[in-house]
């Protein structure tokens, strides 16, 4: 796979996480570059449920290697940036100064991260699956989530491949795409 797969995977996961079930997307994906069977950059349109309108580059072309995520929304920016996984001090939250004291305060309040920094290594993942295997608890990410992150990414190499947009569930068990990214007709 190129980086829509093997890179912008993490950051799309998370992007779906935060903004809920998504409805359609519009790709783009391109080999400039590098001389490889994939693309070495992709584009995406995404349209959430909610409304919200979302954009997404996956690129190899560029020296700076950064995983980047930024979500404006009318009373604040978030952004995050690093490589695969994020810490703490990687988050930027930027409220609107428009917005009174008392309001900056409370959503300042609302956004704050843990004070306790969980570290996103694979080891830790793996423990707290283990422990949840343990105590019988629902883990906090089930495979019906990750069948989600990987729909997503279908649609958007079927966008790309087709020119059309792609709606969520609309990749059935007789489409070719159902069974590969990359469908040989």
């Amino acid at each position: 796979g190129g980086p829509t797969i093997i890179h912008g995977i993490h950051l799309m996961d998370s992007l779906l996480w935060l903004l809920g079930e998504w409805e359609t997307v519009t790709a783009l994906t391109a080999t400039l570059e590098r001389t490889i069977e994939t693309e070495d950059v992709s584009a995406a349109l995404v349209r959430f449920k909610n409304g919200t309108i979302a954009t997404i580059v996956n690129s190899v072309l560029s020296p700076r290697q950064e995983t980047y995520l930024r979500i404006d929304f009318s009373k604040a920016t978030v952004e995050v940036s690093g490589l695969y996984a994020v810490t703490h001090d990687q988050w930027r939250w930027m409220v609107n100064p428009a917005l009174s004291a008392e309001e900056q305060a409370a959503l300042e309040k609302a956004t704050a991260l843990p004070e306790v920094e969980i570290s996103p290594s694979q080891e830790t993942q793996i423990r707290c699956v283990y422990d949840d295997m343990k105590t019988g608890t629902p883990p906090l990410t089930t495979g019906r989530e990750r069948r989600r992150t990987v729909e997503f990414l279908t649609c958007l190499y079927k966008s790309a491949a087709t020119g059309q947009s792609v709606s969520a569930g609309s990749i059935t068990v007789d489409d070719p795409w159902y069974h590969s990214f990359c469908p040989v007709p």
